[in-house]
């Protein structure tokens, strides 16, 4: 199984209106979401020759380059690079730019006509794969093929992505009661709970946990990648935010996150604007081996 661990860049991909999910608790119980609306512009999905560097296939804004395709112990490994085009401006060391459209299944077809799938786990911190010393040398990954029956390099007739995910960006507000215990849930699943409240002479300190939902891959993605769900008090009297634990800036960590209000009292209903990344599916083949 691949793992790409990478940070995130969106620039361009999609544009999006406004989400809000959540509602207003006490203890345990979640108030239903209030009523949302959501725009999303198509993307344009670029059909041109393979890119320009040998062993490139592009789809969409980001280009898959293939660096070897080799045999080990009976299974076939894929290695490649992802290269952003985006001008997101979001990096990671030296220059790298970050795709924000990522591959999930690919399929292996033989010399014989049989298929072996394989999937991609979504992306992690271990081992970013970047290549420092060039801007355009993009996240290195790869992807193994292990079929009912022993693979030679030679065997190898095709290799495809078959599956996509793609970053949309999305941005809401939730709402709680500003009391230890409220919560509220998000449209995926997540919950926010106000666990502690520290009154003080210059304000108060909020300390919410978030609790993510298992199994889903912008769960997964939204830990691994650089930019992470980032939570700011919604509307005048917030001072600032930090994040608990495992977070950058405002960046919700693995455990939560802290608010700080302009006063010692904290306000009968609290807004939290966040910001956030969907990561959806998308069916479509691109052949990236042997290249175009």
């Amino acid at each position: 199984m691949a793992r790409l661990g990478i940070g995130i860049a969106i620039g361009g991909l999609l544009a999006v209106g406004g989400l809000a999910a959540g509602g207003t608790a006490s203890g345990e119980s979640v108030v239903p979401a209030e009523s949302t609306t959501v725009t999303t512009a198509p993307p344009v999905r670029s059909r041109e020759p393979a890119w320009i560097e040998e062993g490139g296939a592009r789809y969409d804004s980001t280009v898959v380059v293939v660096d070897g395709v080799a045999a080990d112990d009976g299974a076939i490994v894929l290695d490649y690079r992802l290269v952003s085009l985006g001008e997101s401006g979001d990096v990671l060391g030296g220059g790298t730019q970050l795709p924000g459209v990522l591959p999930e299944t690919w399929k292996l077809v033989s010399t014989t006509g049989n298929v072996v799938a394989a999937t991609s786990d979504p992306p992690a911190r271990n081992g970013l794969g970047v290549d420092s010393e060039s801007a355009a040398a993009g996240v290195a990954d790869s992807i193994r093929f292990e079929g009912d029956q022993a693979l030679a390099r030679e065997d190898v007739a095709t290799i495809s992505v078959t599956s996509w995910r793609v970053a949309l960006p999305l941005d809401f507000v939730v709402s709680m009661a500003g009391q230890k215990g409220a919560s509220a849930r998000l449209h995926d699943g997540t919950t926010i709970t106000l666990d502690t409240i520290l009154e003080q002479r210059t304000g108060a300190i909020l300390a919410f946990s978030v609790e993510r939902p298992s199994g889903q891959w912008r769960t997964t993605a939204d830990q691994g990648f650089g930019l992470s769900t980032q939570y700011v008090g919604a509307g005048p009297g917030w001072l600032r935010a930090a994040s608990t634990i495992g977070g950058i800036g405002l960046s919700g960590g693995a455990t939560g996150f802290q608010l700080v209000w302009h006063e010692p009292t904290p306000p009968a209903t609290v807004g939290i604007q966040i910001h956030t990344v969907e990561w959806l599916p998308r069916q479509d083949d691109l052949l990236v081996w042997p290249a175009s």
